[in-house]
């Protein structure tokens, strides 16, 4: 009876930890279709991420700034967030017109990645980030972005 009583107060001591510790949150990623539609409903800034699979410096942003739970939860709150990869030749539509993420490049003159392309609400006014940034830094940028009035 002893070894079963410490057998169920190990089992709780294991679980406790399980059940009380947060889920980490993750940036809202979503299509740019869907970014459109939102941004008619309740107008924000999009940010999209224009990557490739072979970036290093984008897997980088992915393991390390999208993971910073202050970008993630400024993100979040104020912008749509979209991920593009560069050279993927799926259709989608965009401001109407059927595109590819590589017309897209060609349009922001988009040179290197990662880059980041903020838009407006209305998918009219841009700018870009280039290259990698570390949370703190990449949190800078998002609140300079936001408060361009996007």
């Amino acid at each position: 009876m002893k070894n079963l009583h410490s057998l169920a107060i190990l089992i709780l001591f294991l679980a406790v930890p399980v059940f009380a510790s947060k889920p980490d949150k993750k940036i809202n990623w979503i299509s740019i279709e869907e970014a459109q539609t939102l941004a008619q409903k309740d107008p924000r800034p999009i940010v999209i991420d224009f990557y490739t699979d072979w970036c290093h410096w984008c897997k980088v942003f992915d393991k390390t700034t999208f993971k910073d739970q202050k970008v993630i939860d400024y993100v979040n709150k104020n912008f749509y967030a979209v991920k593009l990869n560069a050279e993927s030749k799926k259709a989608f539509v965009f401001k109407g017109q059927k595109t590819i993420a590589p017309q897209l490049v060609k349009k922001y003159q988009i040179q290197g990645y990662p880059t980041i392309v903020f838009l407006d609400n209305k998918f009219e006014n841009h700018s870009l980030s280039v290259g990698y940034k570390k949370g703190p830094d990449f949190l800078q940028v998002l609140k300079a972005e936001k408060g361009k009035g996007l």
